[in-house]
């Protein structure tokens, strides 16, 4: 089976064990890692300087992990319109589709879209519209990572026919040996991720604080954040590599995540976990489901009892917390349930050799074949 994933184009870096700085980067790469040992034919359409286990379609310009660095003008629309040609002249079996909405390039084609954002980010969108579709085709299987994402998608009209957790190759995280002795906030820097609320935690508690990530906002990073790096208490050290990121997990106290958004996921909080460092999260999004609240770290509303948390964490079981990922998070568990989607797709294109030449011939309508495919999906095909 031949399947082809396709990615948003925010410029988040190359795909690349070690380098892998974002949670949907290092979720494609290891679907793409454990497709190819299951004996699919994998292919990643992405940048030049991507490194993966299957094959790689290079349809952009190497990438790097620095925010900073903005995309040209046009950058966006021809990187649509690749999509779309490599889509349309394709024979692949499935069209994996990870930029949380789905494209123009065929609505009788059967695919798989993995909803990556909450859905009042994509509300938001506006220079994709030309080629996004408003709503979820009926040939579509959408795929959510956590109840909470689910209800915002199912408010706005979407269809969610399943929710599969995003996941780690635990074998790859380990409990750290040394002393722990700083707070750690490792997120992308914007009021978003709320760096700003981590700074008063570590003056509050009077803890080190080291943050990690690529700048998206310049404004706030130079407003909120910089005034407060001196290299001692408070630490900066941009973007960071996987060995580098493991290590800094190892080393925590804890992983601060006072998150101002509605978080669909939040792989890093199940990274740190698996490292046996606890994680204290605002109640905003899937935060509250990804932690289990007084076991592997707490979730809270606001600075103060994040404050309070952090006093009361030595009494987190570390080994607790990478046994949660282990048996919740496990990458393993993820590819068992996308592949259970990909043979579903497979049944949906049956019902796909039937209506796609009576649209290309203009004899079905969207109105007709969207009644039609609701029924056969709801009562013959079980979808």
């Amino acid at each position: 089976m031949k399947i082809l994933h396709i990615l948003p184009p925010t410029n988040i870096g190359p795909i690349d064990k070690k380098l892998h700085t974002a949670g949907m980067i290092h979720s494609v790469w290891l679907l793409d890692k454990f497709l190819t040992k299951r004996g699919y034919e994998s292919y990643v359409a992405w940048s030049k300087n991507s490194k993966i286990c299957g094959r790689l379609i290079p349809i952009i310009n190497n990438l790097t992990v620095d925010r900073i660095r903005e995309p040209k003008k046009d950058f966006f629309t021809n990187y649509y319109e690749k999509i779309f040609d490599l889509v349309n002249d394709s024979d692949f079996d499935i069209i994996h589709n990870h930029m949380s909405r789905p494209l123009f390039y065929d609505k009788y084609r059967p695919n798989v879209l993995t909803l990556r954002l909450p859905f009042e980010y994509i509300k938001q969108v506006r220079e994709r519209k030309r080629f996004m579709d408003s709503s979820i085709p009926y040939l579509t299987f959408t795929v959510a990572l956590t109840k909470k994402q689910t209800d915002g998608y199912v408010k706005g009209g979407y269809q969610v026919d399943k929710i599969i957790n995003n996941g780690i190759d635990i074998n790859e995280y380990q409990i750290g040996k040394g002393r722990r002795e700083f707070l750690l906030a490792i997120a992308r820097i914007l009021p978003d991720k709320g760096q700003d609320v981590a700074i008063k935690v570590s003056r509050q508690t009077g803890l080190p604080l080291i943050i990690a990530g690529d700048i998206w906002d310049k404004k706030y990073f130079h407003e909120k954040v910089e005034p407060h790096i001196d290299g001692k208490k408070i630490k900066y050290l941009g973007p960071v590599d996987f060995e580098t990121k493991i290590k800094l997990y190892q080393g925590a106290i804890a992983l601060l995540v006072p998150v101002e958004w509605e978080e669909p996921f939040n792989l890093t909080m199940v990274e740190a976990m698996a490292c046996g460092t606890p994680v204290i999260g605002y109640n905003h999004g899937a935060i509250a489901e990804v932690i289990k609240d007084g076991e592997t770290g707490f979730v809270v509303s606001n600075v103060e009892e994040m404050t309070e948390a952090v006093k009361k964490i030595s009494g987190i079981n570390k080994n607790i917390c990478r046994d949660y990922v282990k048996d919740n998070f496990n990458i393993e568990k993820v590819i068992d349930g996308y592949e259970m989607i990909y043979k579903q797709v497979a049944e949906r294109k049956k019902f796909h050799s039937f209506i796609y030449p009576l649209t290309k011939m203009g004899i079905a309508s969207n109105k007709n074949l969207s009644w039609v495919g609701s029924y056969i999906r709801k009562n013959i095909i079980n979808f």
